[in-house]
Order: structure tokens, then sequence, then C-alpha cells
């Protein structure tokens, strides 16, 4: 009887071991590295004059994976594929906070997120280096879900 508990024993300790969860952010950068499924709401306030109107349907890419190195792909053909695409960046900042970032120079889309359970939340804010103060930047609600990459 004394064998039959210890291997029921082993089996529970072995068999069923612990799956480490992934922690973005909180857990470092070698835990916030991989692949996310975007989720992303309309533009606020919306694009409203003709220049801009068409800016309304952005979205960056998803999935996109942030790389170890710092790096974001795919690129986002932002404007399409008449203009070069966006070349994407993360870091982390304060023990709670990622920042994903594509440059275009003169103006810039900034995504800040936060940890919500197994998730990342927050919003995305196209940024215009001749912007006043009195204008809105037009932001965006955005949610990132770790998935595979494959």
């Amino acid at each position: 009887m004394r064998v039959s508990f210890l291997a029921f024993f082993a089996l529970g300790l072995f068999g069923c071991g612990v799956q480490r969860v992934r922690m973005p952010v909180t857990g470092g950068r070698k835990a916030t590295a991989g692949c996310y499924r975007l989720s992303f709401r309309p533009w606020e306030p919306a694009f409203s004059s003709e220049q801009t109107a068409h800016l309304g349907s952005l979205t960056p890419p998803s999935p996109i994976q942030l790389r170890s190195n710092g790096d974001v792909a795919p690129r986002w053909a932002f404007l399409g594929t008449g203009f070069n695409s966006l070349l994407g960046s993360w870091e982390l900042r304060r023990p709670d906070s990622l920042i994903v970032i594509w440059d275009a120079g003169e103006m810039w889309i900034e995504m800040r997120l936060t940890p919500l359970a197994d998730s990342l939340s927050g919003y995305t804010t196209i940024l215009f280096a001749h912007m006043g103060d009195s204008e809105p930047a037009p932001s965006a609600a955005v949610s990132m879900v770790p998935v595979s990459c494959s």
C-alpha cells in the first residue's frame, strides 16, 4: 500500500506541473517580447476634414511581434502601398507601462498600454509635430492579447 501512495504522490507532483503564465510588462522585457493580436476601437475625435477623413479607417497591423531587440514587426504600411511603411519600436516605462511607437518623423503613432489580467489595454494616439495645444490628438482604445508566434 505504501508503494502505491508514493507512486500516486510522484505522479501528482511531476505529472501535473505548474504552467508558467507569461506576465507582459510586469515580468520584464523578456516576458513582454512576443506576438500579440490587437483589438482597435474607432478614433476619437473622428477625422472630419477632407484631408484627414481617410485616416479614420487606419488600424495598426495585427498580429504584431514585439522583438527582444526593441523592434516591432511587421512595419506599418500606414498610408498604403505607394508610401514607405513605418518602423515600429517598443519599450517598457516604469514597472507598469508599455510604449509602442511607429515613427514617420513629422508624425508618429504611439500606443500606451498597461497590464490587465493576461492582456494589455490602453490607447493609441496619432501625433503630429506641428499640432497646436488647442487641437486634440486623435486617440483610439486598443488592447493586445498574447498569441503564438507562428
